[in-house]
């Protein structure tokens, strides 16, 4: 009697020569796009493919057009890989083809942090807050890896035409010595100025919350979020289907602030990138 052991593991085949590709400038917190030539002679199967960016799955804006990110605490080794499908080869072994091809990502400084003049009587709340605080957090998070599909190219703008009195991606030192990266754009506006929607989409969350105060995340599609911070009014609920330049809330001062501003984000996959260099890319990719 004849008995055959058959694996019941896939197969990987890693690719030699893998697709020929373009991208553009790969920094920290900002997002990009990458060209796959399809044309190429690598022997890839060309059917199917997903494309990833590190463990982030690229948006497809076109056939061979994709759209990535990259968050704003990465280093320098990156790589892009694509994954064909299954396909069944002799014996019905399943098999999937992988590509790799490395990425030079430049990375954000960390020297010459700004020193914030947060009131002492708010920092004291805070760090008795700390267990607060930490849910929160856990829940905006699990709102903002939601991916509810659509479409990359869709019409956004800047919620408020105001200078921009802090840079995306600053370094920051708080008064308990604790550093770190701005995630937003800060936007100068007196209390009480009418802020708008960046582009039509769904109200994910809102809420009076410790750090950001009152804020206001709306879901765009393809895990991609705007985000509203330290408003001193809401004026829209969970939900709530939004349009471009819908009113969404008023500008004010709660949260984690030194005096009233208007703070603007815009992550994807979870993480924060630069809202202007995104608005920037959208118009550049999307007819």
């Amino acid at each position: 009697m004849l008995f055959c052991l058959w694996p019941s593991h896939r197969i990987l085949k890693i690719i030699s020569n893998p697709p020929k590709l373009t991208h553009s400038a790969l920094q920290a917190g900002t997002p990009f796009w990458v060209k796959i030539d399809s044309q190429d002679d690598s022997g890839f199967a060309q059917n199917q493919i997903r494309y990833f960016f590190d463990s982030f799955r690229l948006i497809p804006v076109s056939k061979d057009t994709f759209f990535g990110a990259i968050p704003i605490q990465s280093s320098r080794g990156s790589s892009f890989v694509a994954i064909s499908q299954i396909q069944k080869s002799f014996f019905n072994f399943p098999i999937q083809d992988i590509a790799f091809a490395p990425a030079e990502v430049s990375e954000r400084k960390l020297n010459n942090p700004a020193n914030l003049r947060i009131p002492a009587s708010f920092m004291e709340e805070a760090q008795n807050a700390h267990d607060e605080i930490s849910e929160q957090k856990k829940l905006i998070s699990s709102v903002l890896l939601k991916n509810s599909g659509g479409e990359f190219c869709f019409s956004s703008q800047a919620p408020l035409q105001s200078k921009t009195v802090s840079l995306f991606g600053s370094y920051r030192r708080l008064p308990t010595g604790k550093e770190y990266f701005h995630t937003g754009l800060d936007k100068r506006a007196w209390y009480g100025t009418p802020i708008q929607a960046m582009a039509d989409g769904t109200v994910a969350l809102t809420g009076k919350f410790i750090l950001p105060g009152n804020s206001v995340y709306i879901d765009h599609g393809n895990g991609i979020y705007s985000k509203y911070f330290h408003l001193s009014e809401i004026n829209v609920h969970d939900g709530q289907k939004i349009k471009k330049g819908d009113f969404i809330g008023k500008s004010g001062a709660t949260g984690r602030v030194e005096a009233p501003h208007f703070h603007w984000e815009v992550s994807w996959n979870g993480f924060s990138i630069d809202p202007e260099a995104f608005i920037q890319l959208q118009k550049s990719l999307c007819p």
